[in-house]
Parts: C-alpha cells; sequence; structure tokens
C-alpha cells in the first residue's frame, strides 16, 4: 500500500501539535470516508507565501478552510467594533497573550500599559493576510508592538525552543 506525502505530513502534525484545530480546536478526524465533515485534517499554512514544510504548516478543520475561503471572497473586514472582536477572540483563545503567555489586561484605563491586551494579525496585512477572524489573536502591547515584521513561524520557533 503506498502512503501519501500528504498523510505522512498530517501524520507528523498531529503528533507535534496534537489532535485539535490550531484555529478553532475542534477535534480532528482522519478517515477518509468523513472527507467532507467540518472536522476533516487539512494542512494549513501559517504564512501562504512560505513553501509548504513541516515547520510552517498546522493542521486545520475543514470549517476553518472554508470560513477562511468565504471570508477571502467576500472581502470581510472584521475591525468595524474593535472591542466585539476582542470579546470574540477572548471566548476562543482565553486571557494568554499567544506570545508571551502573561494574562492580558481587557481593562483600557491606562493606554500605555504593557500587558494591555491588543488584535494581532498572524500574517501581516502587508504580507496578504486580512482581518478575518481566522488571521487574529490577541498578544498583549508589548510583544505586538516588538513583533513588528517578524513572521509568525519565527514566533512558533522561538516559542517552542524556549519551552
Amino acid at each position: 500500500m503506498k502512503v501519501s506525502k500528504n498523510y505522512k505530513l498530517k501524520q507528523r502534525l498531529k503528533t507535534r501539535d496534537g489532535n485539535k484545530c490550531w484555529r478553532c480546536k475542534r477535534e480532528l478526524s482522519y478517515d477518509q470516508a468523513s472527507k467532507n465533515s467540518k472536522n476533516f485534517a487539512i494542512i494549513d499554512p501559517i504564512d501562504p507565501f512560505l513553501p509548504r514544510t513541516f515547520e510552517n504548516t498546522r493542521l486545520s478543520c475543514r470549517q476553518c478552510k472554508l470560513d477562511i475561503g468565504q471570508e477571502i471572497k467576500q472581502g470581510r473586514s472584521s475591525f468595524k467594533e474593535p472591542k466585539k472582536i476582542k470579546n470574540r477572540l477572548r471566548k476562543r483563545d482565553g486571557d494568554s497573550c499567544w506570545i508571551c503567555g502573561i494574562t492580558m489586561n481587557f481593562n483600557h484605563t491606562k493606554q500605555n500599559d504593557p500587558s494591555m491586551a491588543t488584535i494581532d494579525h498572524i500574517i501581516e496585512k502587508f504580507c496578504g493576510g486580512t482581518n478575518s477572524m481566522s488571521n487574529l489573536k490577541l498578544a498583549c502591547k508589548k510583544c505586538n508592538d516588538s513583533r513588528s515584521s517578524t513572521k509568525a513561524y519565527q514566533i512558533l520557533k522561538k516559542i517552542k525552543k524556549n519551552s
């Protein structure tokens, strides 16, 4: 029986990242019979401008992949109501900064507070990233300001190295 490259890559990603979608944390399915179900595992690049390698890919569910496609086609912008977006991201990702892991401050009384929650683009807008929910994460002001144009896969490498 011949095993495809995709199958091997999915198995390696499953071992590294676990059995959940990196965007919505939904449990993933690998069964070919459930290929059209919303939780079927799909290889998803962190940055579409980089080659599809083990380091810059994650496992995503079919539903997240379809949602991203719809948002891009419709040109949706999520930044019309930043407080609502922050609340949705907070509900999805929790109170921790996705880069350094500190608990963020959601009370915006001090504008220069380094632990203040900010909206961060995983793939920056100037690199072709969108304002879709699947491309947004919460980061503390300090990390978001210092990140500038650092690519998401570089940050993930640093996090992996430090843990």
